[in-house]
C-alpha cells in the first residue's frame, strides 16, 4: 500500500505490486476499502512452499534433463543433399569432418558432400575416442590417421591413410600427437 500527497507515482506504485493508492488527505471510507482488500487478500493467500523443497524439485529436474542428454544417440549415419540426390554416409565410412562456412564437409574414402549441420553439433554425436578434434574446424577418425608430420616452425600436418587430402592440427589440438 502507497500512500502520498501526489498522485503521478500510482503507475510505478502498482508496477512495484502495491495493493491499493492512496492520497493524502485520506478519507476514512477510503482507508476502510483498503484494509478490506489487504484482509481479502490475507484470507486467499496460501502460505509459500518451503525453499528447501523447490531445491530438491528443482534439482531433480536438472538431473533428470542431464541424464537424458547423456543418452542421447551416437551419430550413425549422415545424409546429406547433392542435386536431387540425397547421399547416405554410414559414420563407419566417414574419414573426417570439415566446417566449410554455413555447412560441414563430410568427407570418406571415394566421396564427399556438405551438410548444414555445424560441426559442433555433429561432434556432439560422435564417439571422442573415435573422432577426434584436431583444429577447430576439423574432426577426424583416428584410425584414418597414418602419420603426423611437424615441419620446421612445429606444426603439424596429418597425413591420411585413404584420402590425400593433408589436415592441418591448430596448437590448441597438438597436444594430441605428442610422442610417447
Amino acid at each position: 500500500m502507497f500512500t502520498t500527497a501526489y498522485d503521478n507515482h500510482a503507475i510505478a506504485a502498482f508496477d512495484a505490486g502495491a495493493v491499493d493508492y492512496l492520497l493524502k488527505p485520506i478519507a476514512a471510507e477510503r482507508l476502510a476499502q483498503t484494509v478490506a482488500r489487504l484482509r481479502e487478500r490475507l484470507q486467499a493467500a496460501t502460505a509459500a512452499p518451503a525453499l528447501d523443497g523447490l531445491v530438491e524439485r528443482l534439482a531433480a529436474l536438472l538431473q533428470q534433463r542431464h541424464a537424458a542428454g547423456d543418452a542421447r544417440a551416437p551419430l550413425r549415419w549422415v545424409s546429406a543433399s547433392v542435386g536431387d540426390t540425397i547421399k547416405m554416409f554410414g559414420i563407419d565410412e566417414i574419414v573426417f569432418f570439415q566446417s566449410d562456412e554455413k555447412y560441414t564437409r563430410v568427407v570418406t574414402a571415394h566421396d564427399e558432400a556438405h551438410v548444414r549441420k555445424p560441426l559442433k553439433e555433429i561432434a556432439d554425436g560422435l564417439d571422442p575416442d573415435v573422432f577426434w578434434q584436431v583444429h577447430r574446424g576439423v574432426i577426424v577418425r583416428a584410425a584414418a590417421i597414418s602419420r603426423a608430420q611437424r615441419d620446421e616452425l612445429g606444426r603439424i600436418t596429418l597425413h591420411l591413410r585413404n584420402h590425400a587430402e593433408k589436415l592441418a592440427v591448430s596448437h590448441a589440438y597438438s597436444w594430441r600427437f605428442k610422442p610417447m
